[in-house]
């Protein structure tokens, strides 16, 4: 028998990864490195951190599968925009490495599926913390609004594929 673990990505520096296995969820934050250049600090997604996550993740789990959101820059300015790229590039990467497949899907398809489009960030942690309770601590504050939906998009993973 296989057991399926969905990892939920919500991309980006302020992002986080979610890994769904039954209704088990783990939920952790982008791993991001800070470079000096320049006198300034320039933040990436730290893709060999996030490697490391992917594959302890689903270490003992077979047939895992990244469902990662696929965004399009909207009112952002074109550092914004390339800054989500390279976050996405570098999951992609990570999870190429790790050999673990990807499925994309867009925020409107999968906020839909939960009747959340059109809400505010903040519902997204509410249903989260409804349907698992112990993950109350983790999304605490409103600015684990992409926790959340980290768990989200592995949700809507699991239940559409």
């Amino acid at each position: 028998m296989t057991h399926r673990v969905f990892i939920g990505v919500d991309p980006g520096l302020s992002g986080a990864i979610a890994f769904l296995r039954y209704d088990r969820v783990t939920v952790r934050d982008m791993p991001v490195l800070t470079a000096i250049n320049n006198s300034r600090n320039e933040k990436d997604v730290d893709a060999l951190v996030l490697y490391e996550m992917l594959k302890d993740g689903v270490l003992s789990w077979e047939q895992p599968v990244v469902v990662l959101e696929k965004t399009q820059p909207m009112k952002d300015s074109a550092m914004t925009a390339f800054s989500m790229g390279m976050s996405r590039m570098a999951v992609l990467a990570a999870a190429a490495i790790a050999e673990i497949p990807i499925v994309h899907v867009t925020p409107q398809v999968w906020k839909k599926h939960f009747g959340l489009l059109k809400c505010s960030k903040d519902a997204s942690r509410t249903l989260v913390m409804e349907r698992f309770p112990s993950l109350r601590d983790e999304l605490r504050y409103k600015k684990d609004h992409n926790r959340a939906e980290s768990v989200l998009i592995a949700l809507y993973g699991r239940e559409k594929f």
